[in-house]
């Protein structure tokens, strides 16, 4: 079996316009305003995290000084507006990326893409999205929640470096601002962006030295989702 190494090649970051910063929230709920002003916390430098052998301890140890902080260390987050979607955001960086590795749309071979969570719900997303960037491959969607970017990474380095694709585009947009209520705390540190990379053969010795995906079964229930129907009659999800 061929094997060559792998990495990224190029990488964009696409962001939407508007920007809320603590102050929305103050704004939004005034029963926050009986609470002190939060501030930023930084950690020391000389600081840190141990962990055991598969990592888990290093989540509560980083998240643990924030956790009095109704924002939790947040001050502005970009979040889409109504002119905006998670698909123009992707679309937009995945030309960037493209410009940056100088390919042309034919001669990526292949695109995969996770979305959380995707506009508008439904199926064929990424053949609109193929169609939109001239791209002449095969484009899917993998889905893993959180984890969705470094799943995708190592399902592309597989294929690339088992020789079955040569340039993969990677679509990744996390934009969850608008599935929950502006009253539920979850909202008060949810933010929108896409980022893409293209990943390609690289020369011996370059690029991704190794993935581990591990189970993260424990965190089964930590997020509830459903669909509803918004004021317009627009079904969405909500966390």
């Amino acid at each position: 079996m061929t094997s060559h190494s792998v990495g990224i090649c190029s990488l964009a970051v696409s962001f939407p316009s508007l920007i809320r910063t603590n102050d929305y929230r103050y704004e939004k709920l005034p029963g926050l305003a009986v609470q002190a002003q939060p501030q930023r916390v930084q950690l020391p430098r000389t600081s840190r995290p141990t962990c055991n052998d598969d990592g888990i301890e290093i989540w509560p140890q980083e998240v643990a000084p924030y956790l009095n902080n109704p924002f939790r260390g947040n001050v502005e987050r970009r979040v889409l507006s109504q002119d905006e979607s998670s698909l123009m955001l992707e679309s937009r960086v995945a030309k960037e990326v493209l410009e940056a590795a100088n390919l042309r749309p034919e001669e990526v071979d292949l695109a995969n893409a996770t979305s959380l969570f995707s506009e508008p719900i439904g199926l064929g997303k990424r053949f609109c999205q193929a169609r939109q960037l001239n791209l002449h491959c095969p484009a899917r969607n993998l889905e893993s929640t959180c984890s969705s970017a470094l799943v995708v990474l190592q399902n592309t380095r597989a294929l690339v470096q088992a020789g079955e694709n040569h340039n993969v585009l990677v679509v990744v947009s996390k934009c969850g601002s608008n599935t929950v209520d502006d009253e539920d705390t979850l909202s008060w540190s949810l933010g929108d962006g896409s980022g893409d990379f293209v990943a390609s053969s690289l020369k011996p010795g370059r690029g991704v030295l190794g993935t581990k995906i591990i189970n993260t079964t424990p965190t089964c229930g930590a997020y509830s989702h459903e669909i509803v129907i918004d004021a317009r009659g627009v079904p969405r999800m909500r966390t």
